[in-house]
């Protein structure tokens, strides 16, 4: 039981804060959708592509501004492209979808969308077993969200079982990143004078949208 401690506390403590309708999720700068890997191919895997869907939900409800695509560290090919390509034939303005490369796991996830994307509230997208866990390491770090459970689609009982039992070690991980504030690796720094996340693209790890007048970040 101890062992599960940390994922259960996880999972209650913000439950508070999920919801399953677009419609009903609190209004935020943006939808910081989690990568969940692309099939041999290239192309979104079921979970991935319900992620996407989702945050296009969020959008089209008025819900968010723009969405956060964020994902890396695939062989098989560029997921935040594939992410944003799926968001933009879908129907979302291009200059509203937002490519994080270098998103390899949530916490880096939920720190780039705070230190490098420069937001300040998002509303969290990927499947509930995972949902407790992200909004409580965006929280964390100091980020107003809420999180939207997308769909899991055809997930056989014995991968659901796999996924669960991988969030119980991750809760673990993701307490000791929380207490020692980590930096990702590659997060480099903010130069001095920055002011919008567009004047500051490195190596291609990261492309911002067109921001709105007055708009520093999102």
């Amino acid at each position: 039981v101890a062992l599960l401690t940390p994922s259960l506390a996880m999972a209650v403590g913000s439950r508070r804060y999920l919801y399953r309708r677009a419609g009903d999720v609190p209004a935020a700068e943006a939808a910081l959708v989690l990568g969940a890997g692309l099939r041999t191919d290239g192309t979104a895997t079921p979970m991935l592509a319900a992620r996407v869907d989702a945050a296009v939900a969020l959008w089209r409800a008025g819900r968010v501004d723009r969405l956060v695509m964020s994902g890396g560290g695939d062989p098989r090919g560029d997921e935040a492209e594939v992410m944003a390509g799926r968001a933009v034939a879908a129907g979302v303005p291009a200059e509203r979808v937002e490519r994080d490369h270098r998103g390899v796991d949530t916490y880096d996830s939920c720190w780039r969308a705070r230190h490098r994307s420069n937001c300040h509230s998002v509303v969290v997208v990927t499947q509930r077993f995972h949902l407790g866990r992200a909004v409580y390491l965006a929280r964390s770090m100091g980020l107003d969200a809420s999180g939207l459970v997308a769909p899991t689609g055809p997930v056989t009982t014995t991968r659901m079982a796999l996924l669960r039992l991988r969030e119980v070690g991750a809760a673990w991980k993701a307490l000791g990143e929380a207490a020692v504030w980590k930096r990702p690796a590659g997060a480099g720094t903010r130069p001095r004078g920055w002011t919008s996340p567009r004047r500051h693209v490195a190596s291609g790890e990261w492309t911002a949208p067109a921001r709105g007048p007055g708009r520093a970040g999102c």
